[in-house]
């Protein structure tokens, strides 16, 4: 009996293993930018050190000369209106840079 029960939770645990691999591969990472009138070095720190604490967020760039901060996230942990809100309530003005639309062979 013992041995059914050893085999049985084996079996599951492997079970819920593959599945949570499975889960965590369906994760979709976005990256966005977005224009903050960073002006120092101690701008740059307080936003990368604020930012790597929001939620889904896996990478944070404060360029100081671009004044940008590029950020890539997990999409189903956050949005870019939830980042853009973190931005600002570290008393920045942000706005978000519009990718560039790509144009198709018909507009040419």
């Amino acid at each position: 009996m013992k041995s059914i029960l050893i085999i049985l939770a084996v079996v599951v645990s492997t079970n819920l293993n593959v599945l949570a691999q499975t889960d965590k591969s369906s994760k979709t990472i976005e990256t966005v930018v977005f224009n903050v009138n960073t002006h120092c070095q101690s701008c740059k720190a307080k936003i990368e050190h604020h930012m790597t604490f929001e939620k889904g967020v896996k990478s944070v760039i404060a360029d100081i000369e671009t004044q940008t901060v590029t950020l890539s996230f997990r999409t189903d942990k956050n949005t870019v209106e939830g980042l853009k809100k973190a931005l600002e309530s570290l008393d920045y003005k942000v706005s978000l840079v519009q990718p560039e639309k790509k144009k198709s062979s018909s507009e040419s």
